[in-house]
């Protein structure tokens, strides 16, 4: 199969030009590379073809999970959750190490540990749909709804306070002397204890008389030591006895929702169908008035402002999709507004202490995604809070992370204040009651970690899994599901005494995408212990699977019988080709005894032997070794 070098005709056609979708048949001693035909030398003994094993790797510049393991074992550990909820994927590049994907009944605001959060009962009920607020005043908790007040000295002591008219309460907001509140009917009233309450005389009422303050008066704010009255598209300065328009939008249909204060200025937000604004308005410099409103942040549009607050300087929107922070921005005030956190129905009321702010959620989910096997969480949406942390920050500079937090045990009834009385919370939810945060843990709750792929898509083989805790009494659970399946509880352990760490062996379960979830239970003998959970880990190793090795000692004569039929090649053009598909490392359509393959070029040995006819070259045996892409 050598050639003579006698021959002078050109093979017309010495390339094989299919693809690997429309392959000829190559004779059993010639092989196709990237669609050219070569000569093999079979008399050599070094054309042969072997396995080799195909080892994934883990995407990842992250190396923490990866030290101090054998090379073929890959970890996974979460040893804290302070950076709140929100994230899907625990393993990407991007991601957050701290930082997971949902949780019902969980507290992972202490670093380095998950426990229970308190429980809430119900201390008042609320027997009708009318909106409630509720406002701290001295040592008295007070609710206002409908035409009646609620004031509280203790959990079960009360006295009812009537308002003295027909019209309902739609605004609640604290001078530090009285508690203001804005009915339906236009009339400001302040209650100033339990006993006493006296209708603010402002005079004219609102002037101009157009909007009706009856009909279209939305919001009461005291802020900034000034009291703001929104009616329909106008604000109003009521603080003293004189009313004066602060500002009227251009846009008639335009309604303002509510007022807070901020560092440089107050922040006022409203709008029109779905385009929503916040606008800012300075104090003048000697106190004697307010500035023309400018708008300072505006809503992406479709996204309806409904409530605003603020806290150690960042203020805090409520809008139909969720809440946003926005922090000021200069000296004017301006506001960059964070990354949404979403919520299933609208937050209507903030509440601030320490480092964290509260936000009403009338809507959060109990039940962990593929359901509930052990039957033990509500199965409908259930009204409570949200907890945003002002010490950790995510996605934005403007984003703190947030979770789940306080909940009441009904399905039913939007949550549209909240406060703290004693260090504790509180919230209203209407057409059902007041509910205040306990002494006791909650009985259950559960965390979502986030879904695992070991930062590669193939199939893994399950280790085993390890979770840590504290020595304290009550239930750790693990559950597991893989690549979608329904979750299956892995390890399900009672904690007493000493123990501190449970591990299961996952059977060698092969997976591509895992989602883990921790449940904890408190200790039944005791209600206000539970298990205090400190680390999670999961370890696998990748499947191997196996691909081939060749190596082909080529034939490289200007002259040849090919299948035969003489050819001529220009030997130096053949040798540039194929250094080439070593040197450029791109993958290539490969065929040998009828099969098609894609390879990459490892590596090669060029084995000259005799110059070409015109001495432009050199002849000899190319040894290419390919190997397989799997």
């Amino acid at each position: 199969m050598t050639s003579g070098f006698d021959l002078t005709v050109d093979f017309d056609q010495p390339y094989f030009e299919g693809g690997s979708g429309t392959a000829q048949p190559v004779p059993p001693w010639a092989v196709s590379i990237d669609n050219h035909v070569y000569l093999l030398d079979t008399q050599s003994g070094d054309y042969r073809r072997e396995g080799v094993e195909v080892l994934q790797q883990r995407n990842t510049s992250n190396q923490r999970d990866i030290l101090l393991l054998p090379q073929e074992v890959w970890r996974q550990q979460t040893e804290s959750w302070h950076q709140g909820a929100g994230q899907f994927n625990l393993d990407r590049e991007d991601a957050l190490p701290y930082r997971f994907y949902r949780s019902y009944g969980i507290d992972p605001w202490t670093r380095y540990q998950l426990s229970l959060l308190n429980d809430t009962s119900k201390i008042h009920t609320l027997s009708n749909a009318d909106a409630c607020f509720l406002q701290v005043h001295k040592n008295f908790l007070v609710a206002l709804y409908g035409t009646t007040t609620k004031w509280f000295t203790t959990p079960v002591t009360s006295v009812t306070l009537s308002s003295g008219v027909a019209d309902k309460v739609i605004s609640v907001t604290y001078d530090g002397d009285a508690v203001i509140a804005l009915h339906d009917g236009g009339q400001v009233l302040q209650y100033t204890n339990s006993t006493t309450v006296t209708a603010r005389t402002v005079t004219p009422p609102v002037a101009p008389a157009v909007p009706n303050p009856v009909t279209d008066a939305t919001f009461v704010a005291y802020v900034k030591d000034y009291l703001i009255l929104g009616v329909g598209n106008q604000l109003w300065n009521i603080t003293a006895t004189q009313a004066t328009l602060i500002y009227q939008s251009p846009v008639t249909g335009f309604t303002w929702k509510g007022a807070a204060e901020g560092l440089n200025a107050i922040y006022c937000i409203g709008g029109s169908g779905d385009k929503h604004v916040i606008h800012r308005i300075g104090v003048q410099q000697d106190g004697t008035g307010l500035t023309t409103p400018v708008v300072a942040a505006t809503l992406p549009d479709g996204e309806n402002g409904v409530s605003i607050g603020s806290y150690l300087g960042y203020v805090f929107v409520g809008t139909d999709k969720g809440v946003r922070m926005a922090t000021p921005s200069g000296s004017g005030g301006d506001l960059v507004l964070g990354a949404l956190i979403p919520t299933t129905l609208p937050v209507y009321g903030f509440e601030g202490q320490d480092r964290f702010v509260w936000a009403t959620g009338s809507s959060i989910d109990p039940v962990p995604t593929g359901g509930d096997s052990d039957n033990v969480y509500p199965t409908q949406p259930v009204p409570g809070l949200y907890r945003l942390d002002l010490s950790t920050f995510t996605v934005t500079d403007s984003t703190p992370a947030y979770a789940t937090d306080l909940t009441a045990t009904t399905t039913t009834g939007l949550v549209r204040s909240v406060t703290t009385w004693n260090n504790k919370r509180v919230f209203c939810v209407e057409n059902n009651g007041i509910w205040l945060e306990g002494t006791d843990k909650i009985q259950y709750g559960w965390l979502e970690q986030g879904r695992v792929s070991f930062s590669v898509e193939d199939l893994k083989t399950a280790l085993y899994a390890q979770c840590k805790w504290e020595p304290l009494q009550g239930v750790v659970k693990l559950f597991l599901a893989y690549d979608g399946l329904p979750a299956l509880k892995v390890l399900d352990w009672n904690i007493t005494g000493t123990v501190r760490s449970g591990n299961v062996p996952l059977n060698g379960q092969q997976f591509s995408r895992v989602d883990s979830r921790i449940d904890l239970v408190r200790y039944p003998s005791d209600h206000t212990k539970g298990p205090i959970f400190t680390r999670f880990e999961i370890r696998t190793r990748p499947v191997k699977g196996s691909a081939s090795r060749w190596y082909f000692p080529i034939i490289n004569h200007e002259e040849l019988d090919l299948n035969e039929i003489p050819t001529s090649r220009n030997v130096v053009t053949e040798l540039e080709n194929l250094l080439n598909l070593v040197e450029s490392g791109r993958m290539f359509s490969l065929q040998e005894h009828g099969r098609n393959y894609q390879a990459v070029a490892k590596d090669y040995k060029w084995l000259p032997q005799k110059l070409n006819s015109n001495g432009t070259g050199w002849q000899g045996v190319f040894l290419l070794i390919c190997e397989e892409v799997k």
